[in-house]
């Protein structure tokens, strides 16, 4: 059977609103350059900074490639699936690598901090559902294979909205039509997870919708 990945699972899969840099070469220089800008910038200011980069994707992290998988598994589909998979936590744990020095920092705003240690603990949440493929879910609709997210996935990723949300009102640097667009995401799995409580599959109305 085809296999059918929804646009929301590309939507609750990364926060990332622009491209990533994924080259390692130009993130090596740009690190040095930064890391003497940022000494003189509070911890506070330099979190902001960091933290910044973790919602535009501009995190090295390592792509797997299916070419990479031919020795572990012969199956074409499978090598794509568990590309995708280890890319994806590659990029998790990047996010998480770049703001996990700020754990044992102290911060002026405390708040901030309780915001900082909150979102590296989603990161590190979201990690292990992707690696104990808890993220996602098949559900056979009309015949085909439909990608889903879990209902852990769908909280996890509202949980990480939210504190984007409120770290943009402690001076995260993120533009405000940005910000509309988290908050319409945001809501919009608010309603898918709604749904869910009420006994509903959402997933399986946005499917017949689109085929219908």
């Amino acid at each position: 059977m085809k296999k059918l990945i929804t646009l929301l699972l590309i939507l609750v899969m990364g926060l990332s609103l622009i491209g990533c840099n994924n080259s390692k070469e130009s993130n090596e220089t740009d690190s040095d350059s930064k890391s003497g800008e940022l000494s003189e910038f509070t911890t506070d200011e330099r979190f902001l900074m960091d933290m910044y980069d973790v919602f535009i994707g501009n995190v090295d992290y390592d792509i797997i490639s299916e070419e990479d998988l031919t020795s572990e598994y012969e199956d074409y589909e499978t090598r794509i699936e568990e590309a995708n998979k280890q890319s994806h936590i590659s990029s998790l744990q990047a996010q998480l690598d770049l703001i996990l020095q700020y754990k044992n920092l102290e911060f002026e705003d405390k708040d901030l901090k309780q915001l900082a240690i909150k979102y590296m603990d989603l990161l590190k949440e979201q990690i292990s559902l992707v690696e104990e493929d808890k993220a996602w879910k098949l559900e056979i609709y009309d015949g085909q294979e439909v990608q889903v997210p879990t209902y852990e996935d769908l909280q996890n990723t509202v949980k990480r909205y939210e504190t984007i949300i409120k770290l943009k009102e402690k001076g995260l640097q993120i533009e405000d039509e940005q910000i509309e667009v988290l908050k319409e995401n945001k809501e919009y799995l608010e309603n898918q997870i709604k749904a869910l409580d009420e006994g509903r599959d959402p997933f399986k109305e946005e499917f017949e919708t689109s085929v219908g």
